[in-house]
């Protein structure tokens, strides 16, 4: 099933004849739902676009005429705000008049989930037929809790492989660097089904940065509770056999952590995972710097 955008409010979408051009309409007298089938699908008002939103002076104001649009990431989709096409005065794409909204909150460029809510100046699709997995850290979040910690020796690490390096560089942004950090993770140590970044927040919140599952890549669900994560040593690197923790470091405390489980298939992580784990951790704490974050 292709990934499709439904309708969550009064509104519904029609497909044009002999095309595979989308209009949404006000009301319910449409269909439910529309079909992303091509890439990029754009969404705005421009008559070009793969969505084309409703045309007013009020809506003027709230959506671009290209607001934003949706490109296939290998087995999976990522959601960007603003024009697909490159302005010729600036070289860069032109950003939405209101922001693209994804839970909520704004994005410039995140992978889609199911379930996801997007919105589009007043209009709210929900997201479906991404597929994927769904991820529960807590099991695994209680075993760390439980695991003997041990201390991060800055001496005893190895530089970033060459070949992490250039997987590195060849990132677009942030987050494809991040990615790639998270890819050779799964392609270096063995027993790792899930690789991801979390953020342990000022609040005492905690999030999900970036996440990889070995067979669905991106298109995986991550869900954990705070309380589990903040609980754990901050400055130590936690070992189990099904799951590791390496914090990235920072002269203030980690502000996140490389995550990695087994997802209960007994792969058994050893110390050398750690140690690498340990590197790819140093290799995205400095992504990270570079990029005006905390680590």
């Amino acid at each position: 099933m292709s990934l499709r955008l439904s309708a969550d409010g009064a509104f519904s979408f029609s497909l044009k004849a002999g095309t595979r051009q989308w209009r949404l309409l006000e009301g319910a007298g449409g269909e439910p739902a529309a079909s992303v089938d091509r890439s990029p699908f754009v969404i705005g008002r421009a008559k070009d676009c793969q969505l084309v939103l409703p045309e007013s002076h009020a809506l003027d104001k709230t959506t671009s005429r290209w607001h934003c649009f949706i490109l296939r990431d290998g087995d999976g989709y990522v959601l960007n705000d603003g024009s697909w096409h490159v302005l010729p005065e600036t070289g860069r794409r032109k950003p939405s008049i209101s922001g693209t909204l994804l839970n909520g909150s704004k994005v410039q460029a995140s992978a889609l989930r199911e379930g996801d809510l997007l919105a589009v100046g007043p209009w709210r699709l929900k997201v479906s037929g991404v597929g994927g997995a769904s991820i529960d850290l807590d099991p695994f979040l209680r075993l760390l809790g439980g695991a003997p910690s041990r201390s991060v020796r800055r001496a005893e690490l190895s530089p970033p492989p060459e070949e992490l390096l250039a997987r590195v560089r060849s990132g677009s942004d942030e987050a494809g660097r991040l990615d790639a950090v998270l890819d050779y993770a799964l392609a270096g140590i063995r027993p790792a089904v899930v690789a991801a970044i979390l953020e342990a927040r000022p609040d005492g919140s905690a999030g999900v940065l970036r996440s990889r599952h070995r067979e669905y890549g991106s298109r995986c669900d991550v869900r954990l509770s705070p309380g589990l994560l903040m609980g754990l040593p901050g400055r130590r690197a936690i070992l189990s056999d099904s799951c590791l923790l390496a914090p990235l470091p920072g002269p203030e405390g980690p502000a996140a952590f490389l995550y990695l489980d087994d997802r209960g298939g007994g792969g058994r992580f050893t110390e050398a995972d750690l140690r690498m784990a340990e590197v790819l951790a140093e290799t995205a704490s400095s992504l990270r710097r570079q990029a005006g974050r905390r680590p």
